[in-house]
């Protein structure tokens, strides 16, 4: 995906978490006010971060739309299932509330009440995002085309206007931006020129043929290991 794409949406998604807040405020005021003990703390941690999950579906939802225009206009060859899960795609998710929440705690010498509901908020957040990420993993899906490649799903990854090296992040690649692929015998490797990212290709050795087939036949190098 094109870095002004990928900067639209990260502003979109801030401006979606800044309007969440703003709405929010009111009822976190309201559990303030109503509430106790550690009750009042876990409240306000999950209001706090329900509005990170809803900035990274913001993202995913846009992505979803691009992709879904982008294949409108093309003819679609074959569709290949494709890994997204990588630990440091997660890390990245991770340290937007680790900053806000955590960062605090570090600076304080003691440890209050408040700050143990915000370390447990903290992993819970943890967990369901990990089970986000599985689930939605399922559904990333590369699309042959004609003119390039789309890749689709419910993708949650984090993305900012600075320059990722995600693998198989979604977006349209036309075949001008596929710089070259590796074969690995099992699997292609496809890197291209929007940012450090790459794409992986595993699939059964007939149907890799017919990629490498295709990406020959548009001129892209193929790399020797």
């Amino acid at each position: 995906m094109s870095n002004s794409m990928k900067t639209l949406l990260f502003l979109i998604s801030l401006l979606v978490i800044f309007t969440y807040f703003t709405l929010t405020s009111g009822l976190s005021l309201y559990i303030v006010e109503n509430t106790s003990g550690i009750s009042t703390y876990y409240l306000i941690n999950f209001v706090t971060l329900l509005g990170f999950i809803a900035m990274l579906y913001t993202q995913a939802i846009g992505r979803i739309v691009y992709t879904r225009n982008a294949l409108k206009k093309l003819n679609v060859i074959s569709v290949i299932p494709i890994p997204t899960r990588r630990v440091i795609d997660r890390l990245v998710v991770y340290s937007f509330p680790f900053v806000i929440t955590i960062m605090p705690i570090i600076t304080n010498r003691a440890i209050s009440l408040s700050d143990v509901t915000t370390i447990v908020s903290l992993l819970i957040f943890i967990i369901i995002v990990e089970i986000l990420f599985y689930l939605n993993s399922k559904t990333m899906k590369l699309f042959v085309t004609n003119n390039g490649f789309v890749i689709k799903g419910i993708d949650i990854r984090l993305d900012t206007p600075f320059p990722s090296n995600y693998k198989n992040p979604s977006g349209y690649y036309p075949f001008e931006r596929i710089i070259s692929f590796m074969d690995m015998n099992d699997k292609f490797v496809l890197y291209h020129s929007y940012d450090a990212g790459f794409i992986e290709v595993s699939a059964d050795r007939e149907e890799l043929n017919k990629l490498k087939g295709l990406l020959i036949s548009k001129k892209v190098i193929e790399k020797r290991r």
